[in-house]
């Protein structure tokens, strides 16, 4: 099943697990930092959220030295080893998002980074450094998973072609909907900067103004309402209202003026949501993908046993 994800997910596979096995004969005594510098609120804010399975942050986490600003996240926790279990637990996760969008070398660079972490326990009684390096491996191992599942979603479910149902987001429930449905758009931008030939397609069945439609996309991810190669229809227009009959959105119309079937994800609609029967969606090439997981059970659950770290100490 680990292999099964590791093909799912793009770039480089680096997802052998590793073991370290620390001799505290050998560990040196880390010197002690004065008035460490404090951890950047925002980023560490933005990990618990990721951990939360909320792959909204993904979609800001972008530029050349993305790498670079979750070490020093890692680094800030370091020097604050003394405040125990949550700056271990930060900097391990700072380290699994970095692995996980950055795989390569990273066995090396996590070696090394536990060692320093053993360094700066080694004076602290046996249970709490124990304690202390299994918090540093629990935030490594989930928010690695997190991003190796954001990467996977987004290239075995979206695919290449992906038509998103974004009316819930203006019906009752409106909330609970943002909660489902921003991870996925999410993943779904996040695809789309990284690969040249996706394409996505933001439905709304119900009568709402492009304005307000753009608005609430801005406010669920940032950068929703500008994601490249992204196309809005709308009922309240034109071009929107001949993709739907009786207010469900047809795949076949759609296919017909793109031109081409196959390879279409369907993300958030359901049968009664679709003017076609399932037996002609599928015929057509296009699947239903669900808000909520979207990878299926076994999948899902096979990757929350994944482990990438395990520290023995």
């Amino acid at each position: 099943m680990a292999a099964l994800l590791a093909d799912m997910s793009p770039g480089p596979r680096d997802m052998a697990p590793l073991e370290v096995s620390i001799d505290w004969r050998r560990v040196p005594t880390a010197a002690r930092r004065e008035d460490p510098a404090p951890l950047p609120s925002d980023r560490v804010e933005e990990l618990d959220a990721l951990a939360r399975g909320d792959a909204r942050v993904l979609s800001g986490w972008t530029g050349p030295d993305l790498e670079e600003r979750l070490t020093e996240v890692s680094q800030a926790a370091l020097a604050r080893a003394a405040e125990g279990d949550r700056s271990a637990w930060i900097a391990g996760a700072a380290l699994g998002a970095r692995d996980g969008l950055r795989p390569e070398r990273a066995a090396a660079r996590l070696r090394w980074s536990v060692a320093a972490w053993a360094a700066a326990v080694k004076e602290r009684p046996a249970a709490d450094r124990t304690r202390m390096l299994a918090a540093f491996e629990k935030g490594y191992n989930a928010l690695r998973r997190e991003v190796l599942r954001a990467r996977a979603v987004g290239a075995a479910v979206l695919g290449r072609d992906a038509v998103v149902d974004l009316t819930p987001l203006f019906e009752p429930g409106a909330e609970e909907a943002r909660a489902v449905i921003g991870p996925m758009v999410a993943i779904l931008l996040s695809r789309l900067r990284s690969t040249p030939e996706a394409r996505a397609t933001f439905v709304v069945r119900t009568p709402v103004d492009r304005g307000t439609v753009e608005k609430s996309l801005a406010a669920l991810v940032p950068g929703g309402a500008a994601a490249p190669r992204a196309t809005l229809l709308l009922a309240s227009e034109k071009e929107g209202a001949s993709h739907l009959i009786g207010g469900r959105f047809s795949v076949a119309i759609y296919t017909e003026k793109r031109g081409r079937p196959g390879s279409l994800a369907l993300v958030g609609f359901t049968p009664d949501t679709l003017a076609e029967s399932m037996e002609t969606v599928a015929a057509l090439g296009a699947r239903l993908v669900p808000f909520v997981k979207p990878l299926g059970d076994e999948l899902e659950n096979a990757l929350r046993q994944i482990r990438f770290l395990s520290v023995n100490a």
